[in-house]
């Protein structure tokens, strides 16, 4: 009969043996699923096949767009770009036939020597130097060891302080990118272009109403006409936009999902459509008055821009 210690020395070489198989197990999975997690589509403003803008007077504005996206059956990781930095991501809505969205996050980490820097504590960078009299470049391994109060890297075993040259990083770490983008984990049911609808609000962008008086030669009839000032302090650019223009409060606190979808609802089918020859005149609802400018608008990064809204002559 074999002792308990035998016994229990194969034991426990057959557990170890089998913990070891499973870490291998794990790892070979792991390894096979990391390069389905690191495909990511991206979908740009090129796919952009319609844009609407509902502006309110209150620093808000609706963006309602279709774009045509190609995606696989299955999962995948999709990065919607060329979307306003000032997006509320609590009202981001992604909708399109036989696909489902898993997960979607609102990424805002922008590129910068800052945060590449920041990115970068504790790794290895490169440290180019320039003889001032050859021109020639010397290039040593860094550290990056602390930002607090300036620059601190280990160099050749030396701590040194902000020296002298200019650093260059290998890669772009992870979570940057050099502009603000939507990141959703889909599900589609089949492979193939689809017309994805995506709606959210933002601010950074609004309007006014402005009014210009003439008076005739005559001086006793004024031609008044009513002006829509647009304000775009997005970094963002919304071409051939169909445009309309909100006037009254919105209860932004009250479910901004809930207004999104309605919104979207509203706004995206007279996007797809011709525009129309006139513009419409104002619709009531509730509170609230809604103007439709007759011709698509385009509202670049930084402008302002005035459209008209409508006229009156002999006043």
């Amino acid at each position: 009969m074999a002792s308990l210690t035998t016994l229990f020395g194969r034991q426990a070489r057959f557990l170890r043996r089998r913990a070891a198989l499973a870490i291998t197990a794990a790892t070979v999975l792991a390894a096979s699923a990391l390069p389905a997690l690191a495909q990511e589509a991206r979908l740009t403003a090129e796919g952009r096949e319609a844009l609407a803008l509902t502006i309110y007077e209150q620093d808000l504005a609706l963006v309602s767009e279709q774009r045509r996206v190609s995606l696989p059956a299955g999962e995948s990781q999709l990065a919607i770009e060329d979307v306003s930095n000032l997006l509320r991501p609590e009202t981001v809505l992604l909708s399109a036939a036989g696909l489902r969205v898993l997960e979607q996050s609102f990424v805002a980490d922008l590129l910068t020597p800052q945060r590449l820097l920041e990115a970068s504590l504790g790794k290895t960078v490169r440290l180019i130097r320039t003889h001032p009299e050859t021109g020639a470049d010397t290039v040593s391994e860094a550290e990056v060891l602390s930002l607090a109060g300036g620059l601190v890297l280990r160099v050749d075993g030396q701590i040194e302080i902000s020296p002298p040259g200019r650093i260059a990083f290998a890669e772009i770490p992870e979570g940057l990118r050099s502009e603000p983008a939507l990141l959703a984990r889909l599900a589609s049911q089949t492979t193939g272009e689809q017309a994805l609808q995506l709606a959210y609000l933002t601010s950074g962008i609004s309007w006014r109403a402005d009014y210009v008086a003439r008076l005739n030669e005559a001086d006793d009839s004024l031609e008044l006409q009513a002006l829509a000032t647009l304000t775009n302090t997005t970094r963002s650019d919304f071409p051939a936009a169909n445009l309309r223009l909100v006037a009254g409060q919105v209860n932004q606190a009250a479910r901004p999902l809930m207004m999104a979808r309605q919104e979207m609802d509203a706004a995206l089918p007279q996007a797809m459509a011709a525009p129309a020859d006139m513009a419409r005149a104002p619709q009531s609802a509730s509170d609230r008055y809604v103007y439709t400018v007759a011709l698509p608008v385009t509202l670049l990064r930084g402008e302002t821009k005035q459209v008209p809204l409508m006229s009156a002559a002999g006043v």
